[in-house]
């Protein structure tokens, strides 16, 4: 079999290739190649034609299932979300002093391509709303088109805001090591969508409790109000209530964070 990551444009050659005596092509799906499909109508009918000729479609989430049989319905498709693993074995004060961060310091961490969807935006502007935390820092760990925005943004919030551009696996591990945190309240556009959201599962199999915007597959990486709280997208204030409720109560977010690796190492295994 032909393995295919993505319906289009990938797949369109692993469908010709098949229709001229190549090997039969099994289809990935993920949130951004499914919404790409819907937006032209010629998209669409090539996307259903890699799909219905396909001898398998696999999606990474059930709400990317759901996108997919908007577009081809009554297509049999299997849901296989990601596995993840532990990027570091560092405890949090070793990890704390390799990053230079006081152990005094409360750390919010996003990990993301800075992309208008990922809501990052959103973060900053909640973090405004919280005053009263003098030893608050927000770390964003990654880069992309939307950074310089960004900076520009997080300028007035002066020490509260330090972007990382350039981490290696081993640093993301060392900062996940580290947060109290993890906060990404993701917002869903007409041409893209989280499918499934890996980064709340690496949060979680450190031992963080998680904000995400209820957007994609995000609700099925994150169980409100278990491993973390689900927030409305482009609402900065519901995302300063959770942040607030969180840092706020050291119990909560102990339990969440359990919650969220137990469910990680038992859910989301690779071998599995």
């Amino acid at each position: 079999y032909l393995i295919v990551s993505h319906a289009l444009p990938v797949g369109t050659a692993a469908m010709i290739a098949r229709w001229t005596g190549g090997a039969p092509y099994v289809v990935f799906c993920h949130g951004l190649d499914v919404k790409l499909a819907a937006g032209h109508w010629r998209r669409r009918l090539l996307f259903r034609l890699v799909c219905r000729n396909a001898k398998l479609v696999a999606a990474n989430s059930e709400a990317t299932a759901k996108e997919i049989r908007r577009l081809v319905p009554n297509l049999k498709i299997i849901t296989l979300t990601p596995g993840v693993r532990r990027l570091t074995g560092m405890s949090r004060r070793d990890s704390r002093s390799r990053l230079g961060i006081a152990e005094h310091e409360e750390v919010v961490l996003a990990v993301a391509r800075l992309i208008p969807r990922k809501g990052v935006d959103v973060l900053l502007e909640a973090t405004e709303r919280l005053p009263n935390r003098e030893n608050l820092t927000v770390a964003v760990v990654g880069d992309g088109p939307e950074r310089a925005k960004l900076e520009q943004m997080a300028e007035h919030l002066k020490h509260r805001v330090r972007f990382v551009p350039e981490a290696p696996d081993e640093d993301v591990g060392l900062w996940y090591a580290s947060a109290d945190v993890f906060c990404l309240p993701l917002r869903e556009h007409a041409s893209d969508m989280e499918g499934f959201g890996i980064v709340y599962l690496e949060a979680a199999i450190h031992g963080l409790p998680v904000i995400a915007g209820r957007s994609g597959g995000a609700a099925e990486a994150v169980m409100d109000g278990i491993t973390g709280i689900l927030v409305k997208p482009n609402d900065p204030e519901d995302v300063a209530q959770a942040l607030e409720r969180l840092l706020h109560d050291p119990s909560l977010r102990e339990r969440m964070g359990q919650a969220g690796r137990e469910r990680a190492e038992r859910d989301f295994r690779w071998e599995d």
